[in-house]
């Protein structure tokens, strides 16, 4: 049987007007779009390279810059204050732990070298540029009206060879105007360009490349280009960037066309080019157009064979169908259609044969469900058997329990624990047997034991410490567990385990004993290096009364607070139940009165604020904290309020979200006097709190001399372990 001629041809034509028309339509379209959107991203994406680029440069060149002022402020200060100290050295230490900068000079006026800073790596000595005139050299000079920082042109160095740049400023050299310069190693941009540039230049095509100011390479992945001073000012693209262009452009090199993206860093005229050929960014276009023309072939060669398929696949199964139908009229239940496919037609044929094989093995289902009954049974037998082996194995305690409590299983753990043969267990109360009574011997009321409560409540329900009884009356510690059995969403009994604790509890009791003898030992400790410190400090005491000069008087007196601001930490810890932790809002507020009290200092006179958080530390923290605060307010007390003044000292102490530490100690006194050096230079005092924080406690230590006088220091109390 044949379809007629006009509807297989109107079957064919749908399908492919359908189909492929569609097809082709939408992919035009989208090349068109994609290539818009493309031409869009890549630009946008080579840009945003270029510029990720050129803001690391200029972030490394700022670092650079900062760093050098840095040595310029640091030298000016010590010429004005101290006259000439160790520069040399200084600068030593700078260059070995700056690996960026490989010399650093001190020029005077005329541009003669007086001091040098080398890295080790340079095969060069002091006394080579002692006196030498190296501002003679273009790359050296800096002009005399120059303020702030200026950049030489890039060039190889002399010292190392190595492509180099010098950062000059302005120095003031006592009464002098002199300069400072550092010559700078670029090899970091080869690094920034790697790391930057080098997956976009693997994968897509691209290559990224510095010039300086005149145009020429000072970075490139091809580094002998870089070695040759390869210039590229004649280029279109370059020359644009030279001349003050930023962006993306097309441009044509060697036949062939590139998408250029350049950035210009101000601080040194440097630009920084992304270079993408468009052949490689317009690939995706291309692999596109060639998937899309492939695919219409082949969506088209598919279209024209399911068409046919589909027109000539409708009759046959249609024909069989028929056939089947005739033959189970007839009786032929034996009767298969041979007809795959898993369309309806398949569908209904498959039903038709399955129909009549459920007839026909209905018989032998019957008898193999039985001979599959009994073969599980004498699995449940066996399993039944099995399990029963495993829980007279176990080594904990195991038994069962009925709604009433009743024992229906007791496993050999459980009767040799409580001194019971098995059979004296079964049908026998468990609560009754082994849970009567307390530890003392007061009975045990069965509403409170868990076990009979688990069963009622349908809960699991675990207890790590209770006392159980033996048939003899002994009684042993155990943890025990009871877990409901449920039916049917119903409890219908009770699961209970149990294993005897004794060992573990006097295990734990040796444990207690021992970490009572150590708390007692380290009381101990701190109650005699307290009382020890009480006989230094009291002999200082006696010792201030029989000096005459004020100033010896008054160290001793220092000193003897030194040592109470210790003594009070031990104290502290002797009195406290936690010995690995003191509370630094009691230990300040002891402290300060402490002072107050030696000091002798009237409250109309000087207020003490506390504006303190409870904060524990270690006592190898609260140590040089108890020493900088007794400076900090010592200092206070005797110079922020001469004469009559009146003020307060106020002392805060917070934790940040960071677990950073906050102190601060602060007054409204008179401050300090203009000039006066606040930093680690300063006077004895302060450099007592630079030394305790920065090197005891790895803090950050700023002063402030506005409105009187502050200190902040900002450190973490995780450098020493906890000694309990």
């Amino acid at each position: 049987m044949k379809l007629p001629r006009k509807l297989r041809n109107l079957l064919f034509l749908s399908f492919i007007g359908s189909g492929v028309l569609p097809l082709i339509a939408v992919g035009i379209i989208s090349l068109e779009l994609t290539d818009q959107i493309q031409a869009e991203d890549i630009s946008q994406k080579n840009l945003l390279i270029a510029r990720s680029s050129a803001a690391q440069v200029r972030s490394w060149l700022a670092s650079r810059a900062d760093f050098l002022r840095q040595v310029e402020t640091v030298i000016s200060e010590r010429q004005k204050y101290g006259g000439m100290f160790q520069t040399d050295a200084y600068l030593d230490m700078l260059i070995n732990s700056n690996f960026d900068f490989e010399a650093i000079y001190v020029f005077d006026d005329k541009g003669i070298v007086l001091n040098t800073g080398l890295s080790a790596l340079i095969p060069w000595q002091k006394k080579d540029f002692a006196g030498i005139r190296l501002s003679d050299d273009p790359y050296y000079k800096i002009g005399a009206d120059t303020r702030g920082v200026t950049w030489s042109d890039t060039f190889f160095s002399f010292h190392s060879g190595r492509l180099t740049v010098n950062i000059g400023m302005p120095i003031m050299l006592g009464n002098i105007k002199g300069s400072l310069i550092g010559s700078l190693n670029l090899n970091v941009l080869k690094k920034i360009l790697h790391y930057d540039l080098s997956e976009a230049c693997e994968n897509d095509g691209a290559c990224g490349f510095i010039t300086n100011r005149k145009g020429v390479l000072i970075a490139h992945p091809d580094e002998k280009l870089v070695r040759e001073q390869y210039n590229l000012s004649r280029s279109d693209i370059v020359g644009k960037g030279l001349s003050g262009f930023e962006g993306t452009c097309r441009t044509i090199e060697n036949r062939q066309d590139f998408l250029v993206s350049i950035v210009t860093i101000p601080e040194t005229g440097w630009l920084i080019c992304f270079q993408q050929s468009l052949r490689s960014a317009f690939r995706i276009k291309r692999i596109t157009l060639k998937i899309f023309l492939a695919g219409i072939a082949v969506t088209g060669i598919l279209m024209i064979i399911a068409a046919w398929k589909s027109v000539t696949g409708i009759l046959i199964p249609l024909r069989l169908l028929t056939d089947a139908a005739e033959q189970v009229g007839a009786g032929n239940l034996d009767f298969q259609i041979a007809y795959g496919s898993d369309n309806e037609l398949g569908i209904l044929a498959s039903a038709f044969n399955q129909m009549t094989l459920n007839l026909k093995t209905s018989y032998e289902s019957l008898m193999t469900e039985v001979s599959e009954r009994e073969k599980r049974e004498e699995q449940i037998r066996r399993l039944a058997h099995h399990n029963e082996l495993i829980l007279n194995a176990a080594g904990e305690g195991i038994c069962g329990l009925d709604m009433d409590g009743n024992v229906t299983f007791a496993n050999p753990a459980a009767a040799e624990m409580t001194g019971y043969e098995p059979d004296e267990l079964l049908g026998k109360n468990l609560h009754e047997r082994i849970h009567h009574s307390e530890a003392d011997g007061s009975p045990f009321p069965p509403a409170s034991c868990c076990i009979c409560n688990s069963m009622k409540s349908g809960c699991c329900v675990n207890v790590s410490d209770e006392i159980l009884w033996r048939k003899d009356g002994s009684k042993f510690p155990a943890e025990y567990a009871g877990n409901p059995i449920i039916k049917e969403g119903k409890a219908v009994g009770a699961v209970v385990t149990f294993r005897d604790i004794t060992a573990r509890k006097n295990a734990e009791e040796k444990l207690r004993t021992a970490l009572a003898e150590k708390d007692t030992l380290l009381q101990e400790l701190y109650h005699r290096t307290r009382n020890t410190m009480q006989v230094i400090s009291s002999m200082m005491k006696f010792r201030s009364l029989s000096v005459k000069d004020e100033y010896v008087a008054n160290v001793f007196n220092e000193m003897e607070n030194r040592i109470q601001a210790m003594s009070l930490v031990h104290n502290k810890l002797y009195e406290s139940r936690n010995l690995s932790g003191i509370s630094l809002k009691t230990y300040i507020a002891d402290l300060s009165a402490m002072l107050t009290k030696s000091y002798r200092v009237s409250s109309d006179k000087i207020r003490m604020v506390l504006d303190t958080e409870d904060v524990y530390v270690l006592i190898d923290t609260a140590v040089p904290c108890g020493l900088i605060l007794n400076e900090l307010i010592s200092n206070a007390i005797r110079h922020a309020f001469p004469g009559e003044r009146q003020g307060e000292i106020r002392i805060s102490l917070r934790v940040t979200d960071e677990k950073e530490i906050i102190l601060s100690v602060s007054d409204n006194g008179i401050g300090l006097p203009q000039n006066f050096d606040t930093g680690a230079g300063g006077t004895s005092g302060i450099q007592t709190v630079f030394l305790l924080g920065e090197y005891q406690l790895r803090a950050h230590v700023k002063f402030e001399s506005r409105n009187g006088l502050k200190c902040q220091i900002c450190f973490k109390d995780n450098l020493y372990k906890a000694r309990v």
